[in-house]
């Protein structure tokens, strides 16, 4: 029987997704997404992403994976991705994050040109469940907070 797949998946292998992972495998099991399987290969193998967190150690409890696939049977996805990529990243995602997950967007910045936020990215075009959570007041804090890690 294979083992189950993490339930938390942080896509984004810069210093904010790793830092975020390193968060969650304090409790759980939790996929790294990496963009390219270069970057994946060479955290997996060497356990550091030395380029943006030098001498911290990826714990076991980190699977470093580039494959998309690996986002199957997450309950939690957290999108850590650089602003200028974020569309790129979500229009070849989205299909495969399942229906049921969250998906938290933590991601800085502004997009150039459409100045949008992260979270309006990541929302894409189906953005109710957004608008509903900001016009309720609620705060990334809140969401962050919510998530136990």
């Amino acid at each position: 029987m294979m083992p189950a797949r993490p339930r938390v998946a942080v896509v984004g292998s810069g210093a904010w997704g790793t830092t975020l992972a390193l968060l969650v495998a304090r409790s759980e099991p939790v996929t790294l997404l990496c963009h390219s399987p270069e970057t994946a290969a060479r955290l997996g193998v060497e356990r550091r992403n030395e380029r943006r967190l030098p001498g911290v150690d990826l714990p076991p409890a980190i699977e470093v994976t580039a494959d998309p696939a690996a986002l199957d049977g997450a309950e939690l996805v957290v999108v850590a991705v650089p602003s200028t990529h974020l569309r790129a990243e979500m229009t070849r995602l989205a299909p495969l994050i399942p229906g049921s997950a969250d998906v938290l967007s933590v991601v800085k910045g502004l997009e150039r040109g459409t100045l949008q936020l992260g979270g309006e990215l990541a929302a894409g075009d189906d953005d109710e469940r957004a608008d509903g959570e900001v016009g309720a007041g609620l705060q990334a804090a809140a969401d962050l907070d919510a998530v136990e890690i």
